[in-house]
């Protein structure tokens, strides 16, 4: 097979034709269930009803104009190359900052995403601008089953506690981790309690690339954290 036929088309898809396709399409408000309002107990016998601010009281919303009015935003953390940066960008996400210390992805960041604002040290970096979405895959040599099995716990995997001390002066809506699945083994716990602690719950699986119709099956752990106001929204829309 030639080196061509291995390339990875990573051109997005023209979101403003999208959007202007979309443009009248009316939905029903997922918060309210279409009718404008809802209705929450104050007390025993007290129920106080409420103008839906989602819809704006009509009941109904349109797709794109909710979409460009609350685009969400991202910033990313232990950034390489840019692969998060890039999967934002195929769905219409802007990322308003990254951290990458490597000099070489440094590089590569700023001749990609020339508009994202660039940090080197995530030691040094402190209140970052608020985003929707941060996501990062702090490194793992302490965990991964090649490297010295020292754990979360050591020097280099132990930057989890500055992503966690991002997340918790940021505080957005949406964290993504990547990580090697020795993680389950060797930290996960420590992950989920300074996660819990700073108020968000969290899912996870292990993914392989062969999943994705790749001829090779490295596995890693993706995390999903919410916070737990998004979690209070899920509650009121079911």
């Amino acid at each position: 097979m030639s080196k061509q036929q291995h390339m990875i088309d990573i051109t997005p898809p023209d979101y403003q034709a999208i959007r202007e396709e979309m443009t009248f399409r009316n939905f029903i408000c997922p918060v309210c269930n279409g009718k404008g309002s809802f209705s929450e107990q104050t007390g025993r016998d007290e129920w106080e009803t409420t103008v839906c601010d989602y819809c704006d009281g009509t009941g109904k919303i349109k797709a794109v104009a909710r979409m460009i009015e609350r685009c969400m935003t991202h910033g990313s953390l232990f950034s390489g190359i840019g692969g998060f940066e890039l999967a934002a960008q195929w769905v219409g996400i802007p990322t308003l900052w990254n951290c990458e210390i490597a000099p070489y992805p440094r590089k590569i960041l700023a001749k990609t995403f020339p508009e994202t604002r660039r940090y080197e040290d995530i030691r040094q970096l402190s209140n970052p601008e608020h985003v929707d979405i941060i996501s990062g895959g702090f490194p793992c040599q302490d965990i991964s089953l090649a490297g010295n099995g020292v754990g979360i716990a050591g020097s280099r995997s132990g930057l989890w506690k500055e992503m966690r001390r991002i997340i918790r002066e940021v505080r957005p809506r949406y964290v993504i981790i990547e990580n090697s699945p020795a993680l389950l083994l060797r930290g996960f716990e420590r992950v989920l309690c300074d996660l819990s602690e700073i108020g968000y719950d969290a899912e996870w699986q292990c993914l392989s690339n062969a999943d994705f119709g790749f001829d090779h099956r490295r596995e890693r752990v993706y995390v999903i954290a919410y916070s737990d106001e998004v979690k209070r929204q899920a509650g009121r829309i079911q």
